[in-house]
């Protein structure tokens, strides 16, 4: 029988979605091949921006998500440092500690943070070959 996973992304930006989507993509592709059982990774899906203050904007993500059937939600959001610690204190932990404790059921719990230290614009310049068409 195969698995299949639906994952679902949302970016800090327009430019970030096409670069990040095969990113995501192929990410989660490797980790299940090194699963025991069969697992489909299928289209990762894009929820359109949200505007507000990030942890507010995460809570609707995790709704979105749910509604579309996700069953992982990667929120990116750029560190613009030359560590990820102030964007994991300040922006990450907050935002996915308040979807943690909604009480709402129809919320996607499955958080995973995609927080690159470099610009993902940065990583586009620099790696042509595995960039999307720009």
């Amino acid at each position: 029988m195969i698995h299949q996973v639906i994952i679902g992304f949302a970016t800090e930006g327009i430019t970030d979605v096409r670069f990040l989507s095969s990113v995501i993509q192929r990410s989660f592709e490797d980790v299940a091949f090194e699963c025991k059982c069969q697992i489909e990774i299928l289209p990762i899906q894009h929820i359109e921006r949200q505007s507000g203050d990030f942890v507010s904007v995460v809570q609707q993500y995790a709704y979105k998500a749910d509604e579309m059937g996700v069953m992982v939600l990667c929120i990116h959001s750029d560190a613009d440092a030359t560590s990820d610690r102030h964007t994991f204190a300040r922006k990450i932990r907050p935002a996915f500690t308040a979807v943690e404790k909604t009480n709402e059921q129809k919320v996607c719990r499955n958080l995973l943070p995609v927080v690159p230290v470099q610009m993902t614009e940065a990583w586009m310049l620099s790696d042509r070959d595995r960039s999307p068409e720009v």
